[in-house]
């Protein structure tokens, strides 16, 4: 451009030559100011003519489109004021593309008001106006240059030599201008001036240089609450402006610079030559372009760029470098306030690049965000001797570049320091995430707070730093100290938060955090040919008071990996890294380790804190819990040392020097030798790394601590939910604790451990029905003692005695007692039948006349009822019944003595039913007190470390309470497991002669007819060995290896063994009940053996083949119950029609000895007067007496 300044002074001193020849002086204009109104062209040319002198003062209204066809000279000293007749824009001076319409010199003025100046053409410089010879313009009101152009410079205006260019608080637009040259707008030269104050738009302007304003050796200059530049278009360089030769470009207020393109540099902006550019306010620099460097602004040559007040750079573009701002050869660039850089893209250095001796400083809050490169620096290139500082906060995000996401620095320097600095999501598909050094470079981070977080070297090294030299190369130095952390950044290869290669002064960390990194060598650091130098004296990699936590690494290296250099830890503290090899470290080349603790770290296969393949001190350091990261499917454990095993130090440190020579070091021996071993039974191990502590449990088990190798099946699988141990909510809603056995607060149990919410409409029914059952109770025991106070010998109805005679009771025994066995085993046991036996289980429970178990079960508002109240209840209940029996015999005794008129009949008939009472008590009972005392000793030793209560797990066994409670149940095992058959056995021994004789009369054991009378004479003592079956299959089998198979298998031969007593002995007289009870123990034999197959789940088909199982047994149960039933009708059928209840009519029942012969005497009978009625000579006395039925016989 250095023939610019020529031409223009040529063509300006012609163009200001009078029209009367050359030469001839100027004479001076009139006196005054000459007023004058333009219309026409003919107008236009007659002011032209007039303006021919020197030193006058002309003020022209300009009225609508004037085509001008002569350019309007403004010679020596003249000042000219055009303004337009209808305001704003109104006058239009048009060029018609031929004329150029203003040209001013020799310190003339023109000022222009609502003026349009279009379609003006000069065959040189200045298009609509040409300002030169420190001449001035002054622009007021709103004016507008549209469409003009100029063959060389400046498409609507050219302003040189010292003139001066001005608007105020009006508005200017330059649209559409062209220059050939340079300039398409304005251009401004040789110490001239551009300034304003008011809105100013430069849109669509074109030239090859600058394509709204050029300026070389100029000032331009706005404070402006608008100044935009769009779309203006340069062919070579500064698509919207040019500072050109130590000139100056400045602004403040609200700016925009949008959209504009060049071809070659500085797509808004280019800044060239000892130029200098600056700016304050709200500035804006977007969507500009360029096909070479600088998409948004570019400063070359010794130039200065700065700007302070808030600014945004984005979503500029640069095909080659500089995708924001490109800075090269020794200029600069600094900025403070509020700073956005974010969008733009380039080959090298997405956001800004400085190249070749730049320095560049800021103290603002910066954001390099979303900026990307093909190549290298998706924010910030710092290359070739140049150099980048910040003490202000700055935050580089979500840039991606091929190599350093956020930063490339090539043989430069970059140091920051003060505020918060932030490397975050910044991504590299090769090396260096967040930033990549190499060759001479100098890194350093002092002061304030910085952090690498989550960036990634997709394909290469170093997820948060890549560092690279040279081993010809000294100067390199990496120190990166204080409130630092590289926290889950990752690399494809090695390093992911810091690789360094070949850098012979090493790097020094101090104080620094390394956590969550991950990689396939090195998940922290990964250091190769470190710290050596074959001229100049090595300087090992360091790393004080560091911190690595949580890293990983697939292959080697958890922690840091170093291979051929030297390093130092020293005071540096491993926690939880992982890694095939190495879980901590693995160290090739020369390695000092002092003053480290290594704390459980892991390792696949060796090295669970240490690998050494390279020479390795280690002095002062502390090894604790270090340990195996096993595969999927494994859990690590820690198991005995075996004799003559060196120690934990072998697998902890491997290949290190021998442990005695670890000086003053530290290493955890009790914990035992770690291994991997296979995941337990019903756990869940689907991912590697999993610990005994982190081991889950599958659904349906459970265990009591996750330090546990025990798991253990729940009572109820799907309270259970799995999970981790002490983690994960392991029970489902409404159960806790131990095997998660235990009802919550507001939920009810119930067999088969399963727990029902108490809803309010539960409530109120368990409450309804509390209160019908104690009316009934009171009715029952009202009635019950009218009965048994009474001394009357025969006081039924015919209708009793019919009815004794149809209801076969012993039948009715057989089952009451199978189903107390299955019920009081499930519960004894802790077991559960298959879903379909268990409900039907469950309505059985109310035959265990188990007033505790009921309270217990109950929604009884907030009261808290334990296995201890239930035991307390169970036991002292029955005790209460006794003691009632006590008070209405001795009440009736009373009334019924022979001092009181009564017979001796009436009172052996009281002994009898008190006596049948008694007795009957003690069978509904026997089964289920048995069962509840047995099981205050059946405790359950977890390894929790607490013993608990089997029946009941919120109640432990160690405790006091528990412990005198089960000095009571001792004493109640003795009155009612042991003491109820003693009694059996000593009431049935005391008549052994009357009972084994088939003829004898067996009058006198008639009280105690109910233990006897169903069993064969030879058989008499049957209901003591029913007995010990029931208590056995109840109560005993708590002790018999708990909550296994091998309980469940046991309780089978239990029951197998009394079946094979059962068909030796053959006690019953009837074959109905015989068939009866050769069922029921058929049904408990099965339905034990269903239990066993849910125990080893032998068919693995729980809700299939169990099912259909169980509906089998259940089938079983009911072909009992209907047996009897059809036996009673039979009898009631026999009855009705007149006929005796024989052998015939009921062949299924047979008599023996004296209870033929009354059954003979009673079908004699039955002829008499009143044959419905049944004699009443049948024994008193009897447990069909006491339920309301006498005398009745049994028929075959």
């Amino acid at each position: 451009m250095g023939c610019f300044n020529t031409m223009c002074r040529l063509q300006a001193g012609l163009l200001l030559l009078p029209a009367f020849g050359q030469g001839q002086a100027l004479l001076p204009c009139s006196a005054g100011t000459s007023r004058s109104t333009v219309t026409s062209t003919a107008g236009a040319a007659s002011l032209a003519s007039s303006l021919e002198c020197s030193n006058g003062d002309f003020a022209v209204e300009w009225d609508g489109e004037v085509v001008v066809a002569r350019t309007i000279h403004v010679f020596e000293g003249t000042s000219l004021t055009i303004t337009g007749a209808a305001g704003r824009g109104s006058g239009i001076m048009d060029g018609n593309h031929e004329t150029q319409l203003i040209s001013l010199g020799g310190g003339s003025t023109l000022y222009l008001t609502n003026m349009t100046l279009a379609n003006a053409n000069s065959s040189s410089n200045g298009g609509a106006i040409y300002v030169g010879e420190r001449s001035r313009v002054v622009l007021t009101g709103s004016n507008s240059f549209t469409a003009n152009s100029a063959t060389t410079l400046g498409g609507a205006m050219m302003v040189e030599e010292s003139s001066e260019v001005t608007w105020d608080s009006g508005e200017a637009f330059f649209m559409d201008n062209l220059a050939t040259n340079a300039g398409g707008a304005i251009f401004v030269d040789d110490g001239s001036t551009i300034s304003w104050t008011g809105a100013s738009t430069f849109t669509g302007n074109t030239a090859v240089h600058g394509g709204a304003v050029l300026a070389r050796n100029a000032s331009v200059l706005w404070n402006s609450s608008s100044t935009m530049f769009s779309r203006n278009e340069a062919s070579n360089f500064g698509g919207a402006i040019v500072a050109d030769v130590s000139s100056e470009l400045s602004w403040d207020g609200n700016t925009w610079l949008l959209d504009n393109e060049a071809t070659n540099y500085g797509g808004a902006v280019y800044v060239k030559d000892l130029s200098n550019v600056s700016w304050g306010g709200d500035t804006t620099v977007s969507g500009n372009s360029v096909l070479v460097n600088g998409g948004g602004i570019m400063a070359d040559e010794s130039s200065r760029l700065s700007w302070g007040g808030n600014t945004v750079l984005s979503n500029n573009s640069a095909v080659g470098w500089g995708g924001a701002v490109y800075v090269k050869n020794s200029s600069s660039i600094s900025w403070s306030g509020n700073t956005t850089i974010c969008h733009n893209s380039a080959q090298d250095g997405g956001g800004i690049m400085m190249y070749d001796g730049v320095t560049g400083s800021w103290t603002g809050e910066t954001t390099f965000e979303h900026n990307t490169a093909l190549w290298t620096a998706g924010a910030l290139t710092v290359h070739t001797s140049s150099r980048a500082s910040w003490t202000g906060t700055t935050a580089f995000e979500h840039n991606t570049a091929d190599r350093g996401g956020a930063m490339f620095v090539w043989a430069s320097e970059v140091l920051w320091s003060a505020g918060n600095t932030t490397f975050a999501h910044n991504l590299a598909y090769d090396d260096g995430g967040a930033l990549y050094a190499t060759l001479d470079h100098r890194i350093e981070c002092s002061g304030g707070r910085t952090t690498f977080w989550n960036n990634t070297a997709a394909a290469g090294d170093g997820g948060a730093l890549g560092l690279y030299g040279s081993m010809a190369l000294s100067s390199s130095v990496v120190n990166i100290s204080g409130d630092v952390t590289f926290t889950n950044n990752s690399a494809f290869g090695n390093g992911g938060g810091v690789f360094s290669s070949a850098n012979t002064a090493g790097q020094y960390f101090e104080g620094v955090t390394f956590q969550y990194n991950s990689a396939a060598v090195g998940g922290a650091v990964a250091t190769y040919g470190t710290g050596n130098g074959d001229e100049v004296t090595p300087v090992p990699a360091s790393f004080v008071g560091c911190r690595f936590m949580s890293n990983a690494a697939t292959e080697t290296g958890g922690g840091v990996e170093s291979a051929f250099g030297q390093e130092n830890f020293v005071s540096s503290h491993f926690q939880d890294n992982y890694a095939d090899v190495g879980g901590a470290l693995q160290l090739g080349g020369k390695t000092n380790v002092d003053g480290c603790a290594f704390v459980a770290n892991s390792a696949s296969s060796r090295g669970l804190a240490i690998a050494a393949v390279g020479f390795v001190n280690i002095s002062d350091t502390l090894f604790e819990g270090n340990t195996f990261f096993c595969q999927a499917g494994e859990f690590v454990e820690n198991k005995e040392q075996e004799e003559g095993d060196s120690g934990r130090y072998d697998t902890v440190c491997f290949d290190c020097p021998e442990r005695s020579e670890c000086y003053s070091c530290s290493v955890q021996e009790a914990a035992g030798r770690p291994t991997c071993s296979v995941a337990l039974d019903n756990t869940v191990s689907e991912e590697a790394g999993v610990s005994l502590e982190t081991l889950s449990m599958s659904r349906g088990y459970w265990r009591a601590s996750n330090s546990s190798l025990i798991i253990l099946a729940c009572y109820n699988p799907e309270a259970c939910l799995g999970g981790q141990t002490g983690v994960d909510n392991s029970c489902d809603n409404g159960y806790q604790g131990p095997y998660c056995a235990v009802c919550e607060s507001g939920y009810a149990s119930s067999l088969a451990h399963t727990c029902t919410q108490c809803s309010s409409s539960r409530r109120n029914g368990f409450v309804v029905a509390a209160a019908i059952a104690v009316v009934a109770a009171v009715c029952a025991i009202v009635a019950i003692c009218a009965h048994l106070i009474s001394g009357e010998v025969s006081e039924q109805s015919c209708l009793h005695r019919r009815l004794s005679a149809m209801l076969p009771l012993q039948s009715f025994k057989i089952i009451i007692v199978v189903w107390q066995i299955l019920t009081q085993f499930a519960s004894a046991a802790n077991i559960s039948f298959p879903d379909v036996y268990q409900d039907f289980i469950n309505a059985l429970d109310v035959v265990n006349f188990d007033l505790g178990s009921l309270v217990a079960s109950g929604c009884w508002a907030d009261i808290n009822v334990d296995f201890h109240d239930r035991l307390l209840v169970s036991t002292l209940g029955p005790l209460l019944v006794v003691g009632g029996l006590a008070s209405t015999y001795a009440v009736a005794q009373r009334r019924n003595s022979s001092a009181s008129g009564g017979s001796q009949a009436g009172v052996e008939a009281i002994r009898h039913k008190h006596l049948s009472a008694f007795l009957l008590v003690t069978f509904l009972v026997y089964s289920s007190v048995s069962a509840t005392v047995f099981q205050m000793f059946a405790c359950d030793k977890l390894d929790d470390g607490h013993t608990y209560l089997r029946a009941d797990y919120r109640i432990l066994c160690t405790s006091a309470k528990h412990e005198a409670l089960q000095v009571y149940a001792a004493f109640m095992i003795a009155l009612y497991p042991v003491g109820i058959p003693l009694l059996y056995a000593y009431l049935l021994h005391h008549r052994r002669d009357v009972l084994m004789d088939p003829t004898a009369d067996k009058a006198s054991a008639q009280s105690t007819a109910d233990l006897w009378e169903p069993y064969r004479p030879e058989r008499f003592y049957y209901e003591v060995i029913e007995c010990g079956r029931r208590v056995l299959l109840t109560g005993v089998v708590v002790f018999i290896y708990p909550n296994t198979a091998a309980q469940v298998a046991v309780t089978i031969l239990i029951a197998f063994f009394f079946l094979m007593v059962y068909e030796m002995l053959a006690p019953y007289r009837s074959d109905s009940d015989m068939w009866l009870s050769r069922g029921g123990h058929v049904i408990v034999f099965l339905s034990m053996f269903d239990v066993l197959l849910l125990k080893v789940d032998v068919s693995d088909e729980r809700t299939e083949s169990q099912r259909v199982f169980a509906g089998v047994i259940v089938a079983g149960h009911c072909l009992m119950f209907l047996a009897v039933i059809v036996e009673a009708v039979g009898v009631c059928y026999a009855s009705s029609k007149g006929q005796p209840v024989s052998e015939h009519s009921v062949p299924s029942r047979r008599t023996f000895g004296p209870a033929a012969q009354r059954s003979r005497s009673t079908r004699a009978l039955e002829t008499a007067e009143d044959e419905e009625c049944l004699p009443a000579e049948a024994p008193l006395g009897s447990w069909k007496s006491f339920v309301g039925l006498d005398a009745a016989l049994e028929e075959s």
